[in-house]
């Protein structure tokens, strides 16, 4: 058997520092873009094999159990089914997000085709065939489009995917969430903790969405699950579960990083509690694999228009944003009249009533607790990191919860509420009675209030972007089987349909690249998407939002209505506007010499814009 030693303890400290060094200190920032690029998806593949080979060997000694011992999880498991079911009919399924949603899309499709961490910004079909060309790596973490890729690799290329894992992930989520709330009340949390969560549409929302928000959920419990695991029972393969999940939760979201130390320190009363250090080879492994995470914060470093900044702030966390935002917060929180916040009503009154009732009845009770029991030394790091979390949301300059697009980044905190209201009520209902009133009140108010108003709302209804998305991705499927570039500044819905197509400044600063291959006929249709608006307050024609009609001479195929100010229209390319600062040659030296048709791909492939 393995015995830590001095030794691995140093060379554990080791891959520490090597990581921090490589992590911090050695790359600029061009070469950790690179870095991450070319190497992200080998090291993500790394960590998700090293899991998947420590769960095999923990799960198979668990079916020597006899079948008597899993009949008790059968009605917990329709219960979940039918609970998963339930949130996948009450929201359409669809992109909720704009653009967030499609570049995890186009970046899966990336690591699907090429093993790399990128999203693609411009493709072109070479010879017939979909060839993705440059683009960009992305600030978002790229777990999810991981996972998304790996459903691609083993049942073939649709971007409906994207959609299938968050259905997939509802099931499972659904069940950690079910295991966690019996832990904090014995028999029946599960159900509270579930039904709980169903009351809350923001839930459904993502569930049939397609961004990594559910899958930070799933991270979060599983990681919690595995550390309760892990101080139950100390030993090297437990550790090794727990380790291996905290690097993937590290790259679900982009604050997830931090339950990096919550995990540390379950560690450490682990440590405490087998009287020895537990250091296995997975674990000297971990912080290196943990390097691509502050590599790609550099992309904050050379980009600081991805972190959005407006209404004149200068710095994305501030103090001042806090109070304006705890305010935003209580008006999604405690919402009750407007159909666009996918809040819980029931869930906000039940947290603030435990909140009282822990801090009038509970303080004795809580004193004679077991608080070193193993359910409440797992829960506690990460609860203060969820809370830590939230106050950093409340700092941050887009922390306006009400917001519909900024509203799905309070998940772990209503986690976080179900949880703590369980908890209580397990407490406080402990007779059979109180805990089915319990019970009655939630399946009446998800009935009642929760599924009316997912029938009424999609809490989309103000957000122009979504709706474009969605209608030009509606368009883009109808030419999927045409010869077709698509030329639009929301392109990155054209790629994730495998479409070929670039953003409208490429086409702008590529007009005779343009010209070229519309006068060839490269493309049976070349066809632009653009937005035009008007100003609400003193409404008059419509105008492009950008000058694409005095670069581009182009006849309105399709037109559609968004909203009262803002239209799309779809129009086909018939010339070129040159203005005296567009360059007009094209570099076609080397022509004459061509040898091979790989050669005259690789040259006309520079002639593409």
């Amino acid at each position: 058997m393995h015995k830590p030693t001095i030794s691995s303890f140093c060379l554990l400290l080791l891959s520490a520092v090597i990581a921090l060094k490589l992590g911090f200190f050695t790359f600029d920032g061009t070469q950790a873009v690179g870095i991450v690029k070319y190497t992200g998806y080998w090291v993500m593949l790394t960590s998700v094999a090293l899991l998947v080979h420590n769960f095999i060997l923990r799960v198979i000694p668990a079916w020597r159990i006899p079948l008597a011992g899993w009949r008790g999880v059968f009605g917990a498991a329709a219960f979940i089914i039918t609970c998963s079911i339930v949130l996948l009919v009450i929201q359409p399924t669809g992109y909720k997000i704009p653009m967030d949603e499609p570049v995890l899309s186009a970046t899966a499709l990336r690591m699907h085709e090429y093993k790399e961490v990128m999203t693609t910004a411009r493709a072109h079909n070479l010879q017939g065939i979909f060839t993705q060309l440059d683009g960009y790596v992305d600030k978002r973490p790229y777990f999810y489009p991981f996972l998304v890729s790996l459903l691609h690799d083993f049942t073939g290329y649709r971007s409906g995917n994207t959609f299938l894992l968050n259905a997939l992930l509802a099931p499972v989520f659904l069940s950690l969430l079910f295991i966690s709330g019996n832990w904090v009340c014995p028999r029946s949390g599960g159900y509270f903790s579930v039904l709980l969560f169903m009351t809350v549409p923001l839930l459904a929302m993502n569930v049939n969405g397609g961004g990594f928000d559910l899958l930070n959920l799933v991270m979060i419990l599983s990681t919690f699950v595995a550390a309760k695991s892990y101080l139950d029972r100390p030993d090297l393969r437990r550790l090794d579960t727990l380790v291996l999940l905290s690097v993937l939760l590290a790259q679900s979201r982009y604050e997830s990083v931090a339950y990096i130390f919550a995990v540390g320190l379950v560690v450490l009363i682990g440590w405490n509690r087998a009287g020895k250090m537990l250091i296995s080879p997975v674990l000297l492994l971990v912080p290196l694999l943990l390097i691509p995470y502050p590599l790609q914060q550099a992309i904050f470093r050379n980009h600081q228009e991805f972190w959005q900044l407006e209404n004149a702030a200068v710095e994305p966390f501030m103090a001042h944003f806090i109070l304006q935002n705890l305010a935003h917060a209580s008006d999604f929180f405690f919402n009750w009249s407007d159909d666009q916040q996918p809040n819980s009503l029931l869930l906000s009154v039940l947290f603030v009533s435990a909140l009282i009732v822990s801090l009038v009845l509970l303080i004795r009770r809580f004193k004679q607790r077991d608080i070193g029991g193993s359910v409440f030394l797992a829960i506690s790091p990460f609860a203060v990191v969820v809370l830590f979390n939230f106050f950093l949301l409340m700092a941050y300059h887009w922390g306006q919860i009400d917001e519909i697009i900024a509203t799905r980044i309070v998940l772990p905190f209503i986690l976080f509420q179900v949880l703590f209201v369980t908890f209580v009520i397990g407490v406080v209902c402990a007779s059979r009675v109180g805990k089915s009133a319990m019970l009655i009140l939630m399946v009446s108010y998800f009935m009642g209030v929760t599924v009316p108003l997912c029938a009424r709302s999609t809490f989309l209804k103000w957000v122009p972007d979504q709706h474009i998305c969605q209608w030009f991705r509606d368009q883009v499927v109808e030419y999927q089987d045409e010869s077709v570039l698509f030329v639009s500044n929301k392109h990155i819905v054209a790629l994730a349909e495998r479409v070929p197509a670039i953003p409208e400044f490429i086409a702008k600063n590529n007009k005779a690249k343009l010209e070229l291959i519309h006068s060839i006929g490269s493309y049976e249709y070349i066809l632009f998407a653009y937005e035009l608006a008007r100003d609400p307050a003193s409404p008059g024609p419509f105008r492009p939002v950008t000058p694409v009609l005095e670069d581009f001479d182009l006849e309105t195929l399709v037109e559609a209505k968004i909203d009262d100010n803002r239209l799309m229209r779809i129009g086909q390319l018939k010339g070129v506007h040159w203005s005296v600062d567009d360059a007009r040659d094209l570099d076609l030296s080397g022509f004459e010499s061509l040898d091979g048709r790989q050669a005259e791909l690789e040259f006309f492939s520079r002639l593409l814009p």
